[in-house]
């Protein structure tokens, strides 16, 4: 998916953001954003926004983790969900590398490291 430009204009500042989500996926996330921090707003009577924009964060990061926390507790951890899969994709990804690069010599094949002894005579020549 190509990356698009998006305006976020909220307590008192405005940016652009570059994302690859689709746009209504965009807009739900910073709708729910401006719910939460209104919602802070309403509930603390808060008006500074740095203080705003973190409690906001905060209360968003609880509700993700309470969320977590209810799939595990049912056993649906969406973090171990996939895990399968990936470990298959992993072995895949592995055996094509195999498979595309030179065989690896195996170490009765590698040359013979240079005497030591050698090297220390050699050194003691220069002195």
């Amino acid at each position: 998916m190509q990356k698009t430009s998006y305006r976020i204009d909220m307590l008192g500042t405005s940016f652009l953001i570059a994302a690859d989500t689709d746009q209504s996926q965009l807009d739900k996330i910073v709708q729910t954003y401006k719910d939460t921090v209104d919602s802070v707003r309403s509930s603390t009577g808060q008006s500074d926004p740095l203080k705003l924009a973190i409690i906001a964060g905060i209360v968003l990061c609880d509700t993700s983790l309470k969320y977590q926390n209810d799939l595990e507790e049912k056993g649906e951890n969406p973090q171990h969900a996939h895990s399968h899969e990936i470990a298959e994709i992993t072995d895949m990804l592995i055996s094509k590398l195999d498979a595309a690069l030179p065989p690896t010599p195996q170490p009765s094949t590698w040359p013979e490291p240079p005497d030591s002894h050698e090297e220390e005579s050699e050194n003691e020549n220069l002195d």
